[in-house]
């Protein structure tokens, strides 16, 4: 039962690598939707486990890159 869902992750996580722009897209609308069913409540907690899925894969690049942007303007 466990190999199963580790085969399950470890395909997740492929998918992941090959379509990073992808998974990052579907990890931030499901953050946004857990902000809202919690009612922003958690969201230090969500958005520390979508950094760390982000890092598995290596997706989530883009945020950074946004920051200096906002700075200058």
């Amino acid at each position: 039962m466990m190999s199963g869902m580790g085969d399950w992750a470890k395909k997740a996580e492929d998918l992941a690598k090959e379509n990073p722009d992808k998974a990052d897209e579907i990890l931030e609308r499901g953050e946004q939707a857990a902000s809202e069913k919690t009612g922003g409540k958690y969201d230090e907690q969500i958005g520390k486990g979508v950094d760390a899925a982000q890092r598995r894969y290596g997706g989530g690049k883009g945020e950074g890159e946004d920051q200096p942007d906002q700075q200058q303007g």
